[in-house]
């Protein structure tokens, strides 16, 4: 996360919202609410496969319009479906 945050700022790019969270946490809907209100462009996750469904599927459910971009490496994960 931390080397895509850097090169995403040094092209302009302008991040609105980070967060966190532990490990073997599965109701996202907290921070996805908090995102939400920051209205970015777009949400890069950088999770592992069984987060990003969840968090994906967590956003459907709330109506967030934001896009998501992540690693093939992460949706392309057998956990993901």
């Amino acid at each position: 996360a931390g080397a895509t945050k850097k090169a995403f700022v040094e092209r302009g790019g302008n991040v609105v919202f980070e967060e966190s969270f532990d490990p073997g946490q599965s109701d996202f809907k907290p921070i996805l609410l908090k995102l939400a209100q920051r209205k970015p462009e777009m949400v890069c996750l950088a999770v592992y496969p069984t987060d990003g469904a969840l968090i994906l599927k967590q956003a459907r459910e709330l109506n967030l319009n934001q896009r998501f971009i992540a690693s093939v490496a992460i949706i392309g994960g057998k956990d993901f479906f």
